[in-house]
C-alpha cells in the first residue's frame, strides 16, 4: 500500500490524481463496484475530459479570418484611401487580436514602408497623441498622404487627360479610376471624356447625345473604336506608282478618290474638318487643289456639233 507522502507526490505531479483519489474514497473498501459512485463525481470527470477539446475548437475558429491581410503602403496618394479601408476591414474582422487602440495603430504602422514609415516612426517613438486612437491616426494619415494631395491631382489629371496612342478601353479605364474620386458631376465628366479622345474617335461618336449617360457613352465609344480598328485592318494598303513610269495615269475624279482610296472614317474626318478630299490639306477644296492634275475641258461630241450647225441660221443670198 502506498504511503501518504507518495500519494501527495502523485497529486502534485498529476492534475487528475486528486479526482481519482476522491473516487476511490467514495467507494466501499471491500469492493470496487462503481455503482455507488456519486453523480457529482461522474459529472466532474466528464467536464474535465471535455474541456481541452472545447478550448482547441474555439482557438481554431478564432484564428480563421475571412479578410486578407492588407498589403504594405509606401505613401502613394492614390493608394491611401484603399489602404485605410483594407486595414479597417481586417481589424473589424479580427477584433480578438487587438487589446486596445494603440495595438490597432501599431498594426497599421507595421504595414507601412518607405516614406510612409519614415513619417510614422517618430510619432510612435515619441508616443504622439495620434497613436492612441485609430480614428485619429487614420485622419492624420489622410491629411498627410491622401485627402488634399489626391484631390488636386485627380482634378488636374481629369482636366488634361488624353487618349494618346493607347486604346479606347485603356483610356476608359484610366478615366473611370479618376472619375470615381473626382466629385465632378456627370455632365462635366462626359465633356472631359469626349475632349480626351483622339480626333477621329470624337467625330465617330458625335451622333451620341450626352443624355445617354457617361457609362453608356463609354461602352458605345469602345465598340465604335473596335469597329474602326477592324476596318483599318481590312483595308488594303495603296501602293504608290513607280517613279520610272513614263505615262502618268489620269487623276481620278473626286468621287473616285472617295470610293477607291479613302476609308469611310478618313472621308468623314476630312469633311468635318473642311479638308481637301484629294490631298487632305486645309485652306482649299478639291476643285482648286494645287497638287491635283488639271482636267482638260470636255469637247462637245460630233453629234452635238452637227446639231448646232444645222440649227444655225442660214444667211440669204442676194
Amino acid at each position: 500500500m502506498q504511503s501518504s507522502s507518495d500519494t501527495g507526490g502523485d497529486r502534485t505531479a498529476d492534475p487528475f490524481a486528486a479526482l481519482v483519489h476522491a473516487v476511490r474514497s467514495s467507494l466501499p473498501q471491500p469492493t470496487t463496484n462503481l455503482t455507488h459512485v456519486s453523480p457529482e463525481i461522474i459529472t466532474a470527470i466528464q467536464q474535465a475530459l471535455q474541456q481541452p477539446p472545447a478550448t482547441t475548437t474555439t482557438s481554431s475558429a478564432a484564428s480563421a479570418s475571412p479578410v486578407a491581410r492588407p498589403a504594405t503602403y509606401s505613401g502613394a496618394a492614390e493608394d491611401c484611401s484603399g489602404f485605410l479601408l483594407q486595414c479597417s476591414l481586417y481589424i473589424e474582422a479580427n477584433t480578438h487580436l487587438f487589446q486596445n487602440e494603440r495595438g490597432r495603430v501599431a498594426f497599421v504602422i507595421s504595414l507601412l514602408s518607405g516614406r510612409a514609415l519614415q513619417w510614422a516612426q517618430p510619432l510612435w517613438e515619441t508616443n504622439a497623441p495620434v497613436t492612441t486612437s485609430l480614428s485619429t491616426f487614420f485622419a492624420h494619415m489622410k491629411d498627410v498622404f491622401g485627402h488634399h494631395t489626391a484631390e488636386l491631382s485627380v482634378h488636374d489629371q481629369l482636366y488634361h487627360i488624353h487618349q494618346g496612342e493607347e486604346s479606347v478601353s485603356m483610356y476608359a479605364l484610366r478615366f473611370r479610376t479618376l472619375a470615381s474620386t473626382s466629385g465632378w458631376n456627370e455632365t462635366a465628366l462626359i465633356t472631359a471624356f469626349r475632349h480626351g479622345l483622339r480626333r477621329e474617335v470624337q467625330q465617330l461618336i458625335v451622333v451620341y447625345d450626352d443624355t445617354m449617360g457617361l457609362e453608356n457613352l463609354i461602352q458605345k465609344t469602345i465598340r465604335v473604336s473596335q469597329r474602326l480598328y477592324a476596318s483599318h485592318m481590312n483595308t488594303p494598303a495603296v501602293n504608290p506608282l513607280p517613279a520610272s513610269t513614263s505615262v502618268a495615269a489620269p487623276a481620278p475624279v473626286p468621287m473616285q478618290v472617295d470610293s477607291n482610296h479613302l476609308t469611310n472614317a478618313e472621308h468623314l474626318r476630312r469633311m468635318n474638318n473642311r479638308l481637301c478630299l484629294y490631298c487632305g490639306g486645309d485652306g482649299h477644296v478639291i476643285s482648286n487643289c494645287p497638287v491635283r492634275p488639271p482636267h482638260p475641258a470636255r469637247k462637245p461630241s460630233s453629234t452635238l456639233g452637227r446639231l448646232g450647225t444645222s440649227l444655225a441660221p442660214k444667211s440669204s443670198k442676194n
